[in-house]
């Protein structure tokens, strides 16, 4: 990962649907259908 000079820069305007924030932790959809959508937070 550290030898990647591009890091900083595709992490910030393509995935808004990452868990980045912890505001976006339970808008998250849950990775399989009919599971319920577990928050990140504890």
């Amino acid at each position: 990962m550290a030898t990647l000079p591009d890091m900083p820069t595709p992490i910030t305007p393509d995935p808004p649907d990452l868990p980045i924030e912890p505001d976006q932790g339970p808008a998250t959809p849950p990775l399989e259908p009919g599971e319920p959508p577990v928050p990140l937070k504890v």
